[in-house]
């Protein structure tokens, strides 16, 4: 089978200057896992993953043993 043939083709994204919790944000409402973050229309940066904002959130609240 293709990957054309799941692929989802309605795609919400999200901008390379937008916060990570409003990413979060759109990732709740949308019942998303990850999401591609872009620059202008049609230029794909990366993508940000549920596991990359808990690593993040971890990161941020660790405290030193």
């Amino acid at each position: 089978m293709a990957v054309k043939i799941m692929m989802t083709t309605h795609v919400h994204t999200v901008s390379g200057d937008a916060t990570l919790a409003a990413a979060g944000q759109l990732m709740l409402h949308h019942k998303v896992g990850c999401l591609p973050v872009g620059r202008d229309e049609d230029i794909l940066q990366g993508i940000m993953t549920v596991t990359d904002m808990l690593r993040a959130y971890v990161r941020q609240h660790e405290t030193v043993s």
